[in-house]
C-alpha cells in the first residue's frame, strides 16, 4: 500500500502565486483557523469540523480545479450534491465520500454488544492495528512527505504546523473517539462500553 502525500512543483507554485493575492479564495481558506488541510497524491482537501469543504487539484497551465458540496452554495443542483468549479465552467461530479470509521456517536450500535458477543467496532480496531503494523514505515514516510510539502507552501495553516521531520513516530494501537453522550451516559454507561470493547480486543 502506497501512502503518498506529495504535490507536484507546478501545483505548489500555483498555490503560492494565488496566495499573494490578499483577496483570493485560497488565501481565505489557508488562513482560516477553522480549516484543516490534508495532502493526498497531488491533491488537497480542505476540511471543516471533520467534513470535506473543498477538494483542490491542479491541471496543466497552472490551472486549479476545485470540487465542493453544493450545500455551501446559494443554488443547489438537485440530486447531485457536489459540483466541480474551474475558472470558467461549473459541472456536476460524483459524490465525495466523507470521513468514516474512527469517530462513533454514543448511540451507534457498533460500539456495544451483548456480553457473549463482540462489538463490531472491536473488529474494526483490530483491522486498523494490523494495517499499522504492516504499513507503519510507509505511513511515517507519507507524513514526512506531507511536512516537506507544508514547508514549501505559503499561509498560516502550513506555518503553524511545521515540525521537525525526525520527531514523527507511529503509535501502534488504533484509538477510537466516542462522542455524543450526556453526563449520566458518560459516568455510568460509557465505562461499560469501553470495557466491552477492550476485553474483546484482548481476547482476539
Amino acid at each position: 500500500m502506497k501512502f503518498t502525500r506529495i504535490l507536484k512543483p507546478q501545483f505548489i507554485a500555483a498555490l503560492n502565486e494565488l496566495y499573494k493575492d490578499k483577496n483570493s479564495w485560497w488565501r481565505t481558506i489557508v488562513d482560516d483557523k477553522d480549516v484543516f488541510i490534508l495532502i493526498r497524491n497531488n491533491q488537497l482537501r480542505a476540511q471543516v469540523s471533520g467534513g470535506l469543504l473543498l477538494e483542490i487539484r491542479h491541471k496543466a497551465r497552472r490551472k486549479l480545479i476545485c470540487r465542493m458540496s453544493d450545500l455551501f452554495l446559494t443554488l443547489h443542483s438537485g440530486t447531485v450534491r457536489y459540483v466541480e468549479i474551474d475558472e470558467t465552467t461549473t459541472a456536476p461530479t460524483q459524490r465525495i465520500e466523507g470521513l468514516r470509521g474512527l469517530v462513533k456517536l454514543f448511540e451507534n450500535s457498533e460500539i456495544r454488544a451483548k456480553e457473549t458477543e463482540t462489538p463490531k467496532v472491536a473488529g474494526q480496531l483490530q483491522k486498523y492495528e494490523k494495517l499499522l503494523a504492516q504499513y507503519g514505515p510507509n505511513i511515517v514516510a507519507g507524513y514526512n512527505e506531507q511536512l516537506h510539502i507544508y514547508s514549501q507552501l505559503e499561509g498560516k495553516f502550513f506555518k503553524s504546523r511545521m515540525r521537525n521531520f525526525a520527531e514523527i513516530n507511529l503509535y501502534p494501537q488504533a484509538r477510537l473517539i466516542i462522542t455524543g453522550f450526556d453526563g449520566p451516559q458518560r459516568d455510568i454507561m460509557l465505562p461499560v462500553v469501553q470495557k466491552g470493547i477492550c476485553q474483546r480486543i484482548q481476547v482476539a
